[in-house]
């Protein structure tokens, strides 16, 4: 009897692994959540310590000048928490469909270009690295 394939061996040993618990204060945790967390609080102490260093600003994520609230980068917060929320969850039920990646995907993808596209129409310089050049609106 011949050896399964290596990638076969590969994905075998991957599901194994997730399907291995531990037990943490009398709670039991997957090695794959735990990692996970683990990644979350890595990328958390970055943002914390970009924000105190002040190359990073969280006031940006919700104003528009820095005084006045945005409804759009609100909105825009709000559906991509939703939106990822419902792919992690379809995702750990099994019942991620390709269109519904698709459609979370072009919705990611498109909250940028938007944003892009808006602050070129009205010639706003705004906070991000894109080389777009932008142009004053002088149709006041």
């Amino acid at each position: 009897m011949s050896n399964p394939p290596v990638t076969q061996q590969l994905v075998d040993k991957a599901i194994e692994l997730s399907d291995t618990v531990a037990t943490i204060g009398g709670h039991s945790i997957s090695w794959a959540s735990a990692i996970i967390a683990l990644f979350t609080v890595v990328f958390a102490i970055m943002l914390y310590r970009a924000q105190k260093a002040q190359r990073l600003d969280w006031v940006d994520m919700l104003t528009r000048d820095g005084t006045k609230v945005s409804t759009t980068k609100v909105l825009q917060l709000i559906g991509g928490f939703t939106a990822t929320f419902v792919v992690i969850h379809l995702t750990l039920s099994e019942k991620l469909s390709w269109d519904m990646l698709a459609i979370y995907l072009s919705y990611v993808a498109s909250i940028d270009g938007y944003a892009k596209f808006i602050m070129a129409k009205y010639g706003v310089s705004g906070s991000d690295d894109s080389k777009v050049p932008f142009k004053k609106n002088t149709s006041e």
